[in-house]
């Protein structure tokens, strides 16, 4: 089922372009040009910023990292414009980001909780997807245009958590990030675990931009995206309970990107 939602987008997005394509040439229309975009871009998410206690009760950690956003991304998408004010847009987006810390782990009931282990989480994003964009003339100098794209987001996260000479408290009582497990692991000062995440779903793009024409050949380019995801996490809405309540099934993300454009035909 997985794949399947994985490869729809894609399917009906081809067919939407060898649809389009036949239509346009059908109907004469003018020699058609390129535009090709690559830029810096960064994809914030909607996730809050909790503070005092996570508590993460025998589950998987990673997919609590996995927003499908970051700091640190790009952009690049071929745009064929094809009328005076219609083109259409493939694209693709990287993000990744770190989360590192002190935690907790917990043996529940069993041995008590052990503090100031630390963990580190690694999670990267890659988005693509493809559509129609409308674009204003292309005779002045500013030319704005705003689209709407629709793909597939896959993304991958990997937590670590270790610590040494760990002592165990019991009872407890802390903050932070709290791991507990009700396994018994060996009786050792030495502590290490791991977790991976790896998934797919259908995202959308819809935004709008600028093209600030520096030559006749490039133009400078920045735009903005509502970007919303649709995959399986944990719902930490409520900043107030200390755990997971369910699941959300959208995350929302606002994309910031800026680069060069490249005119050819």
């Amino acid at each position: 089922m997985r794949r399947n939602l994985f490869l729809m987008p894609l399917l009906c997005l081809a067919s939407m372009t060898a649809a389009t394509a036949t239509a346009q040439s059908s109907a004469g229309s003018a020699p058609s040009h390129f535009l090709l975009f690559g830029g810096y871009s960064v994809n914030a998410d909607y996730v809050p910023n909790r503070g005092g206690v996570l508590l993460i009760r025998d589950r998987k950690v990673s997919p609590f990292f996995s927003h499908g956003s970051g700091p640190t991304g790009f952009e690049a998408s071929v745009t064929r414009i094809r009328s005076k004010h219609l083109a259409f847009t493939a694209d693709l987006s990287g993000y990744s980001d770190r989360f590192s810390g002190g935690a907790t782990y917990c043996q529940l009931p069993g041995r008590g909780c052990a503090p100031g282990v630390t963990f580190e989480a690694k999670t990267w994003a890659l988005y693509l997807v493809a559509g129609p964009e409308l674009r204003g003339g292309e005779w002045g100098r500013v030319t704005p245009f705003v689209h709407g794209l629709m793909g597939a987001v896959m993304t991958n996260s990997k937590f670590t958590m270790s610590g040494s000479n760990v002592q165990y408290f019991n009872p407890y009582s802390g903050g932070g990030l709290i791991l507990v497990s009700p396994s018994e692991l060996p009786n050792s000062s030495n502590l290490r675990y791991s977790d991976t995440n790896t998934d797919s779903g259908l995202t959308l793009t819809l935004g709008a931009g600028l093209d600030v024409r520096l030559s006749d050949a490039f133009s400078a380019r920045v735009l903005m995206d509502y970007a919303p995801t649709f995959l399986d996490r944990p719902d930490l809405r409520n900043v107030n309970i200390p755990e997971a309540v369910g699941t959300i099934h959208r995350q929302g993300h606002t994309r910031l990107s800026f680069g060069i454009v490249w005119k050819f035909r």
